[in-house]
């Protein structure tokens, strides 16, 4: 018995140091104790331990700036960690700011890798209240065991507070629990398969257009080709006319704008410029009429024809990119204002049905710009159908929920709440400049589990369109543009898209606001329910999907696929549901991206021989290069057999009679199904080896 007390005593120790905060002096109660302290500039920064309304206690610390140019001033504590342990980190904020063109945000510091852990998420307009930030994630696999964790002010002018600050390990592993109504009706399922550039450029980079279609990518936003799209590129002498058709270089948009077309996806057409390095084309055009006037004739040229163009009848035309970003516009906010006035006045004028919108703003807290140019835009009554803004970061994917919550609540404020919302560019991952920070967090199961759980939290209530940044490019892309190689962003993207494929959204519950996701759908025919599970780091080892409310002798067969490396979406398992038998259990470790897909038995499940007399035989099972189907009771002499892989796209028909072998050797491992094309209820499945 004694044995037994000390085991449970020790126990109870173990549990509690695994649970306590690492964090030293956590409410500044101590002063400064255990934090460093560091700025940019120290003479127009201070880091200060106050007394002044703290979150809890007595203390908490305070940033303050003023100065002419943008500092940054905080302080970071040295943590030891266990690489794959996962963690959660907690932080309180305030912020009585007068400028608030200014970020808040944390960065880990894995020994030579730095991550910008989370970006810019600071209240608009200084606040009294404080506001809770939360966060957990897995410490990558390959990093030393000491992390440092920062918390920076950066701006001009003003002041923010930190308090309670929180980073304890992770130890509830217990199995999350899952659970859908499948007679339930959640309303339709968002599309947010939205991209930045792709299938085709111009630098003689490979043609996307099968990627493209494979992933379900059903919008391109035409920014940062690097030339194509431009207006610099489409009108390169602006000393010419507007009007002179001779003038007009399309041969690279033609290019890019036919390979969007040809892909089967819709444009929002961005008129500005790409990304410079230096900036040569950032200054306001000196003659802003004619600028409004080669959009115009862009217009034309795509929609009407002009100057040997097309009928694409491209609907939506976004104005400028990142104008609050001196890299890309260098005059103030009324210059802008005055080329946003003149261009969708214009363009709204020629043609009504255009979609007009703006201004691609590089961040929502950008609020002195936004707030000058929204007043403007209602004041004015400008073209304004839809309010664009970009976001990056690393850190909760539910934080891009909050982010356009506030998208939303200035758009109302300013009489602005019929705009729609569009995110033009967005990315789990906020790349610094700094190399080292590709080491973790780049092309791996936690961006893959965070892009899914952004797309799922923003199925309620948020944007109403979304366009990744970007589809190509090692850094942010969502393949090799020299190979096609997808990336894990790119197989997550068909994961999340899959489910266009089950469009009415059933209910769902057991996700949470910190990584944790859930979302099913059904197809319209009934016969088909997708649902797609993420999971950035919680604890749990595990999980259950409870199917609720089958129909009494309905069953389903289903298919597990996880997003395991880059490149691949590899089925795990697979299984029959039934009445009795209706729970989907599954061993799985944070992060993780998961599409589980079922198919109603009576429709597209395996039919026995005896229940029709054009049922088949196929064999072997499983197979590797070739395949023998017969059909035992001698009546199909020339039948068609169509061939589908495992999320039901059609891969082959073949031409087959009462024997016929064929060659398999072409198929990518996993399961696969076999249809009679005259009788598609008859199927058969079979596994490639």
């Amino acid at each position: 018995m004694k044995r037994v007390f000390i085991l449970l005593t020790l126990l109870i120790l173990f549990f509690r140091i695994q649970g306590q905060n690492l964090i030293v002096n956590p409410g500044f109660e101590s002063g400064i104790t255990g934090w460093y302290t560091f700025s940019t500039d120290a003479q127009n920064s201070s880091e200060t331990v106050v007394t002044t309304l703290p979150h809890s206690g007595s203390s908490s610390l305070k940033i303050s700036i003023n100065s002419s140019t943008v500092i940054s001033a905080g302080a970071l504590q040295s943590l030891t960690v266990i690489p794959l342990q996962r963690y959660f980190l907690e932080y309180y904020v305030r912020t009585d700011s007068v400028n608030m063109e200014s970020s808040i945000y944390p960065y880990l510091s894995f020994g030579d890798t730095v991550v910008n852990y989370e970006y810019g998420l600071v209240p608009i307009r200084g606040t009294t209240g404080w506001r809770r930030f939360q966060s957990r994630f897995t410490i990558p696999q390959g990093t030393n065991s000491k992390l440092d964790l920062f918390f920076i002010f950066s701006g001009t002018r003003g002041s923010a507070y930190f308090d309670d600050i929180s980073f304890t390990p992770v130890t509830d592993t217990a199995w999350s629990n899952f659970n859908i109504d499948l007679s339930g009706n959640a309303g339709l399922i968002k599309n947010f398969s939205g991209t930045n550039t792709g299938p085709v450029k111009t630098n003689g980079s490979i043609d996307l257009t099968t990627a493209f279609q494979q992933t379900s990518i059903n919008y391109v936003r035409t920014h940062d080709y690097y030339g194509a799209c431009d207006i610099s590129t489409i009108f390169p002498d602006s000393s010419r006319s507007a009007s002179d058709s001779t003038a007009y270089n399309f041969s690279s948009s033609d290019l890019v704008i036919n390979g969007i077309v040809n892909a089967g996806s819709k444009i929002l057409f961005r008129l500005g410029e790409s990304f410079e390095s230096p900036s040569l084309h950032n200054a306001p055009p000196s003659d802003m009429n004619k600028w409004a006037d080669i959009c115009l004739h862009i217009v034309k040229h795509y929609n009407e024809g002009w100057n040997n163009g097309y009928t694409y009848n491209i609907k939506e035309w976004e104005i400028w990119n990142e104008p609050d970003a001196p890299i890309f516009w260098s005059g103030t906010v009324n210059d802008f204002i005055k080329l946003y006035r003149l261009t969708s006045r214009k363009l709204k004028q020629h043609d009504g049905t255009l979609i007009i919108g703006g201004p691609a703003i590089a961040s929502v807290f950008s609020e002195q710009f936004l707030n000058t140019f929204l007043d403007s835009v209602s004041a004015e009554n400008l073209p304004f159908n839809f309010f664009s803004y970009h976001f990056y970061y690393i850190a909760n994917p539910y934080h891009f929920k909050y982010v356009d919550s506030l998208a939303q609540a200035m758009l109302y404020s300013h009489g602005l709440s019929s705009a729609k919302r569009y995110v033009s560019e967005w990315n789990t991952l906020f790349f610094t400049g700094n190399i080292s920070q590709l080491a973790v967090w780049h092309d791996d199961p936690y961006i893959s589990s965070q892009i899914a759980s952004v797309m799922n939290y923003w199925q309620d209530n948020g944007p109403d369109k979304a366009f990744f940044y970007r589809t190509d490019q090692y850094l942010f892309g969502l393949f090799d543009e020299w190979t096609g190689k997808y990336t894990f962003a790119g197989r997550t993207f068909q994961a999340v898209n899959s489910m266009n494929e089950t469009p009415n959204r059933l209910p769902a519950l057991g996700g949470d606001s910190l990584g944790k996701t859930i979302l099913a759908g059904k197809s319209i025919t009934g016969d088909s329910t997708n649902i797609l599970i993420s999971d950035c780091g919680s604890g749990a080892n595990g999980y259950n999907v409870n199917l609720n409310n089958m129909a009494a002798g309905e069953s389903y067969l289903y298919q597990l696929y996880r997003v395991v490396v880059a490149d691949s979406l590899s089925e795990l398992f697979s299984g029959l549901l039934t009445a009795t038998n209706k729970t989907i259990s599954v061993n799985a470790i944070p992060p993780y991206t998961d599409i589980i897909r079922l198919k109603k038995q009576s429709i597209s499940g395996v039919r026995n021989l005896s229940d029709s007399k054009h049922s088949f035989i196929v064999f072997p099972n499983p197979a590797t290069d070739k395949l023998t189907i017969v059909f035992p009771d001698n009546q199909i002499t020339n039948e068609k057999i169509q061939i589908c892989n495992s999320m039901g796209l059609l891969v082959g028909e073949i031409q087959v009679s009462h024997s016929t072998q064929i060659n398999i050797i072409g198929l990518r491992k996993g399961l696969y199904f076999i249809r009679l094309k005259n009788y598609p209820d008859e199927v058969q499945k079979f596994i490639k080896q």
